[in-house]
């Protein structure tokens, strides 16, 4: 009998195990060739609490505003400078319940609009920053610390006033380096950073674009303060290839490089990152997988690896466990929402 118990318990192990995957089911998705669906570059996807669905576009210079079910609303914006006007170079876009803010780069400033997509005011930014992020009257953005070829995270209030920086690490592999002004390019390509914000607890994480062995993602108070860090493995034995520190790089026969290119909130107690594996043969690449992560907030722990279509670009707003991401079909890009069920 024994052996009998054991194999009904490893049936139903297996079973249970198989009811834990997860699964990428879309939802919705926007876009087609005719006016008002024709996306040229998406940077930015958020939602109201009625459902609409608020979309900017750096290629188009404009954000338009769509029903729960997809149905065009309204468009605004065009490229320039003035009133109204945005440059080639928009987004994130974010939402906090009032109003919706666009980072419009090469402008230097934050647009603030409210939900009928009529521009309030703007916030004038102080030179080119990356990624936009907010808790409460903050507003956090990634820029090069002073005479460094490494990045911090700014503070700024809701006038755009600098309030404080923070974030003083490195990769693993530029650890105790010193840099000439010949690596100061090299260095800086691979010390970029990627943030997320969690309005309901407060706090921020930071990770890095280029990850050193391990991948660490460090988390902060609203306030720039250091609360604790966590470190998961790749899902590949990898060390970062140190040819690419030297320019120029003398590049082997075979290499890898990962990278994460977004971290988002998935509610309380769980991180997700877009991961990706590229392999190179000399300088060229020979092979992409892009792979979703879910990371346990607390112990770092890998939950979930959902290895995804080539048509999938990347992640670019996450709710618990829906999200929004851009996707090319054919030639048509299309903005689609996904369910991450487990």
């Amino acid at each position: 009998m024994a052996p009998k118990r054991t194999i009904l318990f490893l049936v139903l192990l297996i079973a249970l195990n198989l009811s834990l995957e997860a699964e990428l089911k879309k939802l919705l998705s926007i876009g087609s060739n005719q006016p008002h669906y024709l996306f040229m570059t998406v940077t930015g996807i958020v939602n109201d609490e009625e459902g609409n669905i608020y979309v900017a576009d750096t290629g188009g210079s404009f954000i338009r505003k769509y029903s729960p079910q997809g149905n065009f609303i309204k468009e605004v914006g065009r490229y320039g400078q003035g009133p109204g006007e945005f440059s080639n170079s928009i987004g994130p876009l974010l939402y906090d319940g009032q109003n919706l803010y666009l980072k419009d780069d090469l402008n230097y400033r934050i647009v603030v609009l409210d939900k009928e997509l009529n521009i309030k005011n703007y916030i004038k930014l102080r030179g080119l920053r990356t990624s936009l992020n907010k808790i409460d009257d903050f507003f956090y953005l990634i820029s090069l610390k002073p005479g460094e070829p490494f990045q911090q995270v700014e503070i700024y209030n809701a006038q755009g006033d600098f309030v404080s920086s923070f974030f003083d690490e490195r990769p693993d592999f530029l650890k105790g380096r010193t840099f000439s002004k010949e690596d100061y390019a090299v260095w800086m390509g691979f010390s970029g950073l990627v943030m997320a914000t969690n309005p309901v607890s407060r706090e921020i994480a930071v990770t890095f674009v280029n990850p050193g062995d391990k991948i660490q993602i460090f988390f902060y108070t609203k306030e720039g303060k250091f609360k604790n860090k966590i470190e998961t493995n790749h899902l590949i034995k990898y060390k970062f290839p140190e040819f690419r520190l030297h320019w120029p790089p003398k590049h082997p026969d075979k290499s890898t490089h990962l990278s994460i290119w977004a971290m988002h909130f998935m509610g309380p107690q769980r991180i997700l990152l877009d991961y990706w594996i590229i392999r190179y043969e000399l300088n060229k690449v020979t092979e992409e997988k892009h792979y979703l992560l879910v990371i346990d907030k607390s112990s770092g722990k890998l939950l979930h690896q959902e290895e995804l279509a080539e048509s999938f670009t990347r992640p670019l707003n996450v709710s618990n466990d829906r999200l929004w991401a851009l996707e090319i079909e054919g030639d048509i890009p299309k903005v689609t929402l996904y369910q991450l069920d487990y």
